[in-house]
């Protein structure tokens, strides 16, 4: 790079670094020199600059522009760049996600906004909330925990709602008309506040055209985000004294609701604008597509998967296919993703891989639905499907190691509700190990020095991992509280290199299952 590009870049004369760019981008290599990655924190306004980078490259650490504005805690830069289909995931080489460096709670609620997952862990195996809490981001911690509760804080005006998102039974296609279930209508909050079904401080829910719909968690979500705050207003105030003041200070903001006729329930509250992609539309083009192989709905939420006939066969595990999964929020909240997902036939044990290597976004360009059907015809992550396949065959030949067996068992315990059943499965998680803590003489693994976990083996591949994983997302759905980690955990399996490269010398054929034997209590049921 010129070394005067180097001195206007020191010493932050962004206008003089702009027009050079400007003038001599055809001839420069744009990865180098992490401009991108410095304009996000030290450029006062990171605009100018998108045209000329790919906005997720990385630099040599793998730290994304979205990760440095984070970091810095540049607000401003950080939500251009989010505004701009910047990806809010995308982790650097130790496994930190940007909302690992959140450290205020407007950094880790915008970036919770535009999608940034909380059930994570970087490459040591820490999840997100303990890193806070041990570099003193306390606040940034409370944030998140607020955004992931179920239910809200006691108050002196208590709230019925809806079951969240996890809880909810799967509808297959036989057993809804999804068409005729959901109605969208235009409203206000002065129009939201006169809809309220309250008596004596307590909400019931809102009516429409006579009929009375719970407030899902969604809804709730989606009116802090439209009114520019945290989920963490609802620890202090009541979604009724939100909604009331909402109508005093934006009484014609105009919105667009949501409501599910089935479960008597209102989903998501986004703003009025842009096009829409009718349900009815969507289900349509699904089921007329012959490669449609289920289709189920979960509160705004609805989830295809699609069979696009091919696959592979894994040495010593199984015929594996795979499918498209398709997520289209019925309520605006979020947009429609296609990921890549992996089916084992030898004992039908499908699992997504959600991580960007593995997915596409879909963005409603109107809505005659023709725009979502030419992109399912044509969906073609070639790189995804290689990466994928040469992943599979390498998890299949690679021990897994402490680290990563710890990873997992941190999965349990956030997904699986049931005390009972949680310590069946992390008992047989240590079997699958071949009990790691007598291998290396600890009581808990933890007792084991995070520098030390991703160099010690255990006694299972990686492939067994991501297996017992599948099965019990696939087989044991109902034990589970929610089914996204695990999604996630597959994903950033496959999509990055495992701890440890010591392929098996003398490896062994992969189980069919790790979870039958296991007597589960009537949770499960």
């Amino acid at each position: 790079m010129e070394q005067q590009l180097i001195e206007w870049l020191d010493s932050n004369q962004w206008t003089s670094v702009l027009n050079y760019i400007k003038k001599n981008h055809d001839k420069m290599n744009l990865r180098s020199g992490n401009i991108l990655q410095k304009a996000a924190v030290y450029a006062p306004d990171i605009r100018p600059f998108l045209p000329f980078f790919p906005i997720d490259m990385t630099d040599g650490n793998g730290r994304t522009a979205v990760w440095c504005a984070a970091a810095s805690g540049r607000t401003d830069n950080l939500q251009v760049l989010l505004e701009n289909d910047a990806d809010a995931n995308l982790a650097d080489h130790q496994g930190r996600a940007p909302i690992f460096m959140a450290a205020t709670p407007e950094v880790a609620t915008m970036l919770h906004d535009f999608g940034a997952r909380l059930d994570t862990t970087d490459n040591q195996g820490t999840h997100l909330l303990d890193y806070l809490e041990s570099h003193d981001r306390h606040e940034a911690a409370e944030a998140i925990r607020a955004f992931d509760k179920p239910a809200l804080a006691p108050s002196l005006t208590p709230f019925i709602t809806a079951p969240s998102v996890s809880t909810q039974p799967a509808v297959t296609n036989d057993e809804d008309d999804y068409g005729n279930r959901f109605d969208t209508i235009h409203c206000t909050p002065r129009l939201l506040h006169d809809t309220l079904d309250a008596d004596d401080g307590v909400l019931h829910g809102i009516i429409v055209d006579g009929e009375r719909f719970r407030l899902s968690e969604r809804f709730l979500k989606s009116m802090a985000t439209r009114l520019k705050v945290p989920f963490a207003v609802f620890n202090l105030f009541t979604p009724l004294e939100v909604i009331h003041r909402a109508a005093e200070r934006a009484p014609e903001m105009s919105l667009r609701l949501t409501l599910d006729h089935s479960k008597n329930e209102a989903l998501a509250l986004v703003e009025d604008k842009g096009n829409v992609l009718p349900i009815a539309q969507v289900t349509s083009i699904l089921r007329q597509d012959t490669r449609l192989k289920k289709l189920e709905y979960n509160t705004g939420v609805l989830e295809a998967t699609l069979d696009i006939n091919e696959g592979w066969e894994i040495p010593g595990d199984s015929d594996y296919r795979v499918q498209l999964s398709c997520q289209i929020p019925v309520d605006g909240l979020g947009q429609p993703e296609i990921n890549l997902a992996t089916f084992r036939l030898v004992c039908s044990n499908g699992a997504v891989a959600q991580e960007s290597s593995f997915h596409t976004k879909m963005e409603i360009k109107d809505n005659s639905g023709l725009h979502f059907s030419k992109l399912l015809k044509s969906f073609n992550n070639r790189n995804g499907m290689e990466l994928l396949h040469q992943r599979l065959l390498d998890a299949n030949q690679t021990k897994a190691s402490v680290n990563e067996l710890m990873e997992v068992d941190s999965l349990l315990r956030r997904t699986v509700s049931d005390r009972k059943n949680q310590v069946l499965l992390r008992e047989q998680l240590l079997t699958l190990g071949d009990n790691p803590c007598a291998q290396y003489g600890v009581t808990d693994l933890n007792n084991i020095a995070e520098k030390k976990r991703p160099l010690l083996p255990v006694g299972c591949s990686v492939a067994d991992l991501l297996n017992f994983v599948s099965e019990l997302g696939t087989h044991h759905r109902p034990l589970l509280s929610r089914t996204e980690p695990l999604s996630v955990f597959h994903g950033r399996m496959l999509a990055k290199s495992f701890d440890l490269e010591d392929m098996y010398k003398n490896s062994v054929p992969a189980r069919s299952f790790h979870l039958n034997s296991i007597n589960f209590t009537e949770a499960h049921a």
